[in-house]
């Protein structure tokens, strides 16, 4: 009975417009992490990438996945001896969620296509807003500040660096 429910909510919210959309729990819980800019992951984002497994879109700084070697362009192939080559972003998603301190072993191909494993522990992060701040040109006062999101904390994180570029 819940699985006709479920189908009826996703089928009437997806026929509103393109902006509408049932939320499971899971998945709101999700998004209000991306919101709050806090997690409890090993810091990335991907996509499925139909063959191949999970294209790492982005790694976020400082995180268990850049520690362990993860960077943009790998393809994760494999999850706690999983091959996940087929899965969808959000199966991959189930497999990679876990508790803080828990590990994860990870198997992922470099894009020359050479095969990596490494194991990392899930912990709490922070998704930065600003990430990268330069002064391009100081006679013409230009400089480039480089967000990737939105989060709550955006408009704090936004002050130092344009500060400094101020005093640069």
């Amino acid at each position: 009975a819940s699985a006709i429910v479920m189908e009826y909510l996703f089928g009437g919210f997806n026929a509103l417009d393109d902006y509408s959309s049932f939320l499971t729990p899971d998945r709101d819980k999700d998004i209000n992490g991306s919101i709050e800019g806090q997690f409890v992951g090993i810091g990335i984002e991907m996509e499925a990438a139909e063959g191949k497994g999970m294209h790492l879109v982005n790694v976020l700084l400082e995180s268990p996945a850049e520690e362990g070697g993860l960077r943009p362009g790998d393809h994760i192939v494999g999850i706690n001896g999983t091959d996940i080559r087929d899965f969808t972003t959000h199966e991959a998603a189930r497999l990679l969620r876990g508790r803080r301190d828990s590990r994860v072993n990870l198997e992922f191909t470099d894009p020359d296509g050479k095969r990596n494993r490494t194991t990392l522990t899930r912990r709490q992060g922070k998704v930065r807003s600003v990430t990268r701040v330069v002064m391009l040109d100081d006679a013409a006062g230009i400089g480039y500040i480089r967000m990737t999101g939105f989060q709550k904390s955006t408009l704090s994180e936004l002050n130092d660096p344009l500060r400094k570029l101020e005093m640069d």
